[in-house]
């Protein structure tokens, strides 16, 4: 008799920006842990989201860890390690037994990880994958994508003068995360940082990934990215 399996994949929470750009007027010294980590908004989020697991499968899982019942596999970043923790957390408290520190609503349960050089299930993207380069350099080639360019030049090129990074379509989700994570954390954003850009600089960064997954040989780009 065959057991019932249940596959479920998620990214990490809130973080702060992978870098700055170079007129940010904040650094790394201003993100607790620096930057690409995880924030405790994130953790609050995947504490949450253990929870609401927790709820969700009810009747499917134990309501207490069987290291039998459940495998957890993450990359080898500190976000995403401290993401499946802190999910872990919401998902497992201990009861009876398991609990062996009385103040401590916790207990540790195994997160399994690979070293990045090696990661082919969960990173993306995969390197050395001339294909998949060949339809992104399609995709990029696309007539939307093009008219897009055309159309937000002037934008681009006062991004690039305020900013002081040269700004182009496809690295634009660059200055994008820096910004969109300052705000989130309401940090005072710099005078040219209106509601309008970072309206347009969102609508820009969605039509990236767009390119990334879409507009062109999707299934051929989801074989050749989404796992092994």
């Amino acid at each position: 008799m065959s057991s019932v399996q249940q596959l479920l994949i998620y990214r990490h929470g809130d973080r702060s920006p992978i870098n700055k750009y170079p007129t940010d007027p904040y650094t790394e010294e201003d993100w607790p842990q620096g930057f690409g980590q995880l924030t405790q908004v994130g953790m609050r989020q995947q504490y949450e989201l253990g929870q609401f697991l927790r709820k969700r499968y009810e009747d499917f899982l134990n309501s207490s860890y069987d290291r039998q019942e459940i495998y957890v596999r993450s990359t080898d970043i500190d976000r995403t390690l401290m993401s499946a923790q802190a999910d872990l957390a919401g998902l497992y408290p201990p009861h009876g037994h398991q609990i062996f520190q009385p103040d401590l609503n916790w207990q540790p349960i195994p997160v399994h990880t690979v070293p990045l050089k090696d990661e082919k299930l969960l990173k993306f993207p995969l390197s050395n994958c001339p294909r998949y380069e060949k339809l992104l350099n399609e995709s990029l080639n696309n007539k939307i994508i093009e008219e897009t360019m055309k159309e937000n030049q002037d934008f681009f090129d006062m991004l690039s003068e305020k900013s002081n990074l040269k700004v182009m379509f496809n690295n634009v989700w660059k200055l994008y995360d820096t910004l969109l994570c300052e705000k989130i954390h309401n940090f005072t954003l710099p005078s040219w940082v209106t509601p309008k850009v970072i309206a347009r600089l969102a609508h820009l960064n969605n039509l990236g990934m767009e390119v990334l997954f879409r507009l062109h040989g999707t299934q051929d780009k989801s074989r050749l990215q989404g796992g092994e």
